[in-house]
């Protein structure tokens, strides 16, 4: 920057173009190249000149309503004339922008120098012959411009308002002498013969003319000098000419003994009358015309149009009203061609040799809005409407299409037209229905169709209006729609069958691709990239032609070119307040500046859990309103208000704010202020009540159902109508009674579902009441997407892996140790043996479809299969190896109710049915996860969810599924309880009836040793029976934590507790990895079989070895 070479800001942060002064755009911090003294010596091209010659302007600021020049030249009225029009040539090229053509006719050979070409030095009046070119014309007359010498083409037949028909005859000119400045008649014969008669040098006009060709307006030449001033520099109280001539002659009545009048906003005429300022509009406001003095220096070129009656009469017979009538509705063209001697070229509504068939037709009016905004996803939509006639095959028999951008329209109607064929069969035989397909336009992937039958087939013109809401645009998934095989589309286009309209292939173009057959590339977005913060999508080629491309902005950027910043506000918690458990926040904006009642603009955005600061981009908006409350909702029923901002003074310029939230500005509910009596009475008088919240300095604001109540600095209230719930959707399409929440009540362009306590997801299609866990619920918040392995991932997610990989780790070595002990046929004496067999088996399942769940859960390309498949499994298998554990729990008990009846061979045949019966018991019961479990794709979080489908809109199915998940861990751990109790109750009740049949020697003992001994006899029979206690008593304590977890965990978030929901989602997989404790261990048979196991894979192991080496 130091060897800036051009003009450098004052902070040296920017080198500029010397092209970039003065153009209108502050490109340095204080704006110092919008002040650049004398940039008329940098000769720069394409720039007005003013404040005499110090100042040159780009050409783009002159007339764009404020004034740049001192003198206030550039926003002299002739700049209106000629940018009346600011599209037309003459607007482009005298504001210095790319026109069609540089010049207009009527400067050409004029008589006054006004274009200078930069490539030849050439002028519109260089090269011109006066005999060829008049100086009066058609263009010249009257228009307050001498463009003859003398000024003749002025004194013709010109208005009767001008100076010279007011004082003078049409063979004199008005000007003010130059000696006196008193009004004289000049004749036309002295003008331009090199003596200065008039005030100004108005009657010799060449040489400021001659002196500053092009700069028309300085036109009054000082006395006695060269030099010549704008009309605007006379008579202002401020010498400008070196005689002062330009404040004394030229305005003698403002002068002569009176006290100087120099008033901005008033003029005094010579008879002493005031008026409201100087007009140059040729409307005498003084009785002698004092107002429109010198208005004729400016050059003020009077418009002149382009009159046809000028011309000779082209002659030909004239057209008639009975010719024209000879073409109903249509075009009469003559032809050589006799008879008839003429043609008619009717429009698409009539046919025939003077149009006089009306042709059948369906007049259709269509009206969109798309209706599913909760996922925020608005693509641009082609659609296409077809006449299809029902017959044998389908036949289009006309057609149309449209591109429909909601970003752009709200709720646009279309208004089509289709015709049916001329030379056709009587329609009366054929039903005919409108086909509507809908198309994402860049993809051409049908989303959406209508069909509407057309009924009175009779009438000739049948009128339809339909309202197409577009619901339910997927990102992934397509509408079925039938294509026709046609050879003459393009191979990225869609053909939708042969339409005899047109005798040919309806083909339907993405929006790269036009023609008939989507063959030209269509492509105006080569030429702008949105000034690179948004994507240009092109626009149907047959529309706008200054119009076929749209930006679609990024979120900060708004503006055609996406060249404009939004208004936004960024937000930050202090760590005493956490995101609400919805996700979802709410920014109420209050308009206060200049309204009567405030209004409320409400936004929302969806959040995550490791989003500790948000910004907020305010639509539609210029400016941050000067009073912002945030509200946080924990569920529908549930929320928090808290005061974002206050600002006293209403700043227009402040775009961009940071605020906090804190507790100590939360807005409280008025029942957390009054008490029930206060609540209970009528909002009209209980809103005088509200003052003494204020005066007691209790609160910052409060609200109620209705108001919005701030404290103000004495201490007073005010309130303002706020309706605490927002602004709601016209169709709910919240699941489980959830509220859907809008951002706008006419033209919505997003929308968000608020859930209740016990649902969740983008449209509240998820339930937390079915007393289940799952681990996407438990982490799936905590996964970062962006980390390529588990040392990237958050703390939670590394203890999770860390957690499960050692439980997973110790469940695979204690199944696969139960699973070699119950091989051995030792084990298989009783029923028991082969439950545990089965057992351990599941067991070493679970552990597999645990480890795959955690790879599934870590990979963001989840599928349906994966998901339910893994977690049916994750519920199927710990489930079955407890009811297994419970059939042993109740074999064991038999064994000691019916020791005599017991048979081994008979536990065995009954275990095999039991087995058998139980494992496709409980898959039948665990089908909801094959069925209803589905990978879900949050479209914010961009990332995959496998979670349950069931809702409350599944009311009895949902309660079903609940009911049972409670059952299939409750009946286990009641059958454990349950046989324990029987276990140990048989055996005591059996050694104490040995004592009571020796009743002399029990008789014989006190109170106190008879209950010792029975005592005694308990723990004697705990102990002897250990091996069979053990088991349920274990797996019963480890069953009662879990059902206390899984009631607390009903309608929680489990991500906003990880790491006890962790605990609990483990505990379920323990009684899985028990088996060598609970079962192997206590009992000596199974303790054996379990030695001979070890050994013998220690055996194989040396053996291996040995013959190795």
């Amino acid at each position: 920057m130091n060897q800036c070479s051009l003009f450098q800001c004052a902070d040296h942060s920017k080198c500029l173009s010397y092209h970039r002064l003065l153009d209108g755009t502050a490109d340095c911090a204080n704006e110092e190249d919008e002040h650049y003294p004398n940039t008329c010596a940098l000769e720069l091209p394409y720039r007005f000149e003013c404040d005499n010659g110090t100042k040159c302007l780009s050409r783009s600021l002159v007339f764009d309503g404020v004034p740049h020049c001192f003198d206030k030249s550039d926003e002299h009225i002739r700049h209106w004339h000629a940018c009346f029009d600011p599209l037309t040539d003459q607007c482009l090229t005298y504001q210095g922008k790319t026109a069609r053509f540089d010049f207009t006719f009527s400067e050409i050979c004029n008589g006054i120098i006004e274009r200078i070409s930069n490539i030849s030095n050439d002028t519109d009046e260089s090269h011109c012959l006066k005999t060829e070119w008049p100086c009066s014309t058609h263009y010249t007359d009257c228009n307050w411009i001498w463009n003859c010498p003398d000024g003749s083409d002025e004194l013709k037949t010109c208005s009767q308002s001008s100076l010279s028909a007011l004082h003078c005859n049409s063979t004199k000119h008005f000007c003010l002498n130059v000696d006196t400045g008193h009004p004289r008649c000049l004749p036309k014969t002295r003008a331009n013969d090199g003596i200065v008669d008039c005030v100004g040098s108005i009657d010799e006009p060449e040489f400021c003319r001659m002196k500053y060709p092009g700069k028309s307006i300085r036109q009054f030449r000082c006395n006695n000098s060269d030099i010549c001033i704008h009309r605007y520099q006379i008579c202002d109280c401020h010498q400008d000419c070196p005689d002062n001539d330009d404040e004394t002659t030229a305005c003698v009545w403002l002068n002569n003994g009176r006290e100087s009048f120099c008033h901005p906003r008033q003029f005094r005429c010579r008879n002493g009358r005031y008026l409201a300022t100087k007009f140059c509009n040729t409307i005498h406001m003084c009785s002698e015309g004092e107002d429109n003095f010198f208005c004729d220096v400016d050059n003020l070129e009077a418009e002149q149009m382009f009159e046809i009656s000028r011309f000779p009469d082209y002659s030909n017979r004239a057209l008639t009203a009975s010719t024209l009538w000879q073409c109903n509705s249509g075009l009469y063209v003559r032809s050589t061609i006799d008879p008839p001697g003429f043609f008619c070229l009717c429009s698409n509504y009539y046919y025939g040799d003077h149009c006089q068939f009306q042709r059948k037709r369906v007049s259709l009016i269509l009206q969109l809005r798309i209706d599913n905004l909760i996922d925020n996803h608005m693509p641009i939509l082609k659609f296409v409407v077809l006449l299809v006639r029902d017959h044998l095959t389908l036949s289009i028999i006309s057609h149309e299409e449209f591109i429909y951008t909601p970003q752009q329209h709200c709720s646009p109607r279309y208004m089509l037209e289709l015709l049916y064929p001329i030379d056709d069969l009587p329609l009366v035989f054929f039903n005919h229905t409108i086909h509507i397909h809908a198309f994402i336009a860049n993809t051409l992937r049908h989303v959406a169709f209508w069909n509407f039958p057309i009924f009175f087939e009779f009438l000739p013109v049948r009128r339809l209006a339909k309202e197409l809401v577009v619901m339910n645009i997927s990102t992934t998934l397509s509408t079925t729609i039938t294509y026709s095989n046609c050879t003459s589309c393009s191979s990225d286009s869609l053909c939708l069958g042969y339409g005899r309209d047109l005798q040919r292939d309806i083909c339907v173009c993405p929006l790269d691709r036009t023609g008939r057959r989507c063959l030209i590339v269509f492509n105006p977005c080569a030429k702008t990239n949105c000034s690179g913060h948004g994507r240009c999508v092109p626009l149907d080629v047959r529309y706008d032609v200054r119009k076929q491309f749209m930006c679609l902005c990024d979120e900060e950027w708004f503006g055609e070119g996406c060249e404009k910043v939004k208004p936004h506000i960024s937000i930050s918690f202090v760590p005493e307040i956490s995101i609400p458990l919805s996700n979802i926040v709410f920014i109420h904006v209050i308009e206060t500046f200049l309204v009567n009642e405030p209004r409320v603009f409400t936004y929302f955005r969806r959040v995550h859990r490791e989003m500790f600061n948000l910004t907020f981009y305010f639509d539609h908006r210029r400016s941050i309103a000067n009073l912002v409350f945030i509200q946080l909702y924990e569920h529908q029923d549930r929320f928090d208000f808290y005061l974002l901002l206050l600002r006293g003074e209403y700043s227009p310029s402040l775009t961009e704010l940071h605020a906090v939230v804190r507790p100590s500005r939360r807005c409280r509910p008025i029942h957390e202020l009054f008490n029930q009596t206060v609540l209970n009475q009528p909002p009209l008088r209980r809103v005088k009540n509200y003052q003494r919240q204020c005066l007691d300095q209790q609160a910052i604001c409060f609200y109620d159902e209705t108001l919005m109540c701030l404290c103000d600095r004495t201490n007073h209230v005010n309130c303002f109508h706020f309706h605490s719930t927002p602004r709601k959707c016209s169709r709910n399409k919240c699941h489980s009674h959830g509220m859907c929440v809008q951002d706008d009540e006419i033209c919505p362009t997003s929308a968000v579902c608020v859930c209740k306590q016990c649902s969740y997801g983008s449209t509240c299609q998820f339930s937390k009441a079915d007393y289940s866990l799952s681990l996407d619920a438990i982490i799936g918040s905590h996964i970062r997407s962006s980390a390529t392995n588990i040392f990237q991932q958050s703390a939670v997610c590394r203890m999770a892996v860390l957690i499960l990989g050692t439980l997973i780790l110790l469940g695979l070595s204690f199944n696969t140790l139960a699973f070699g002990t119950f091989m051995r046929k030792m084990t298989h004496e009783s029923g028991c043996g082969l439950y545990l067999l089965v057992a351990s088996i599941l067991g070493l399942l679970a552990m597999v479809a645990l480890i795959c769940k955690i790879v599934i859960v870590f990979n963001p390309k989840q599928t349906n299969i994966g998901c339910s498949l893994m977690e049916f499994l994750l519920k199927w298998s710990p489930t079955s190896c407890e009811w297994l554990y419970a059939c042993v729990a109740t074999d064991r008990a038999y064994t000691v109710i019916y020791p005599i009846k017991y048979s081994r061979s008979a536990s065995q045949r009954f275990a095999r049915r039991s087995i058998v019966c139980i494992l496709i018991f409980l898959a039948i019961i665990s089908c909801p996860e094959l069925i209803f479990r589905r990978i879900v794709i949050d479209s914010y979080d961009e990332r995959a969810w496998c979670v349950l489908t069931l809702n409350a809109d599944r009311q009895v199915m949902l309660i079903l599924y609940s009911i049972t998940n409670v059952l299939l861990f409750l009946l286990p751990l009641l059958i454990n309880f349950i046989t324990s109790i029987i276990i140990i109750y048989k055996t005591t009740t059996f050694k104490n009836q040995q004592y009571l049949n020796n009743k002399i020697v029990y008789s014989t003992h006190s109170h106190s040793v008879r209950l010792g001994m029975r005592v005694e006899t308990l723990r004697k029979s705990i102990d002897k029976h250990k091996h069979i206690l053990i088991a349920p008593v274990v797996l019963g304590c480890l069953g009662i934590p879990r059902l206390i977890l899984s009631f607390i965990f009903v309608c929680k978030k489990l991500d906003r507790q990880p790491y006890i929901s962790l605990v609990a989602y483990c505990i379920a997989f323990l009684p899985c990895m028990a088996i060598v404790f609970v079962f192997i261990l206590p009992s000596n048979l199974f303790r054996v079989a379990m030695t001979d196991f070890m050994r013998s894979i220690v055996s194989q192991r040396i053996q291996t070895l040995l013959t190795a080496h």
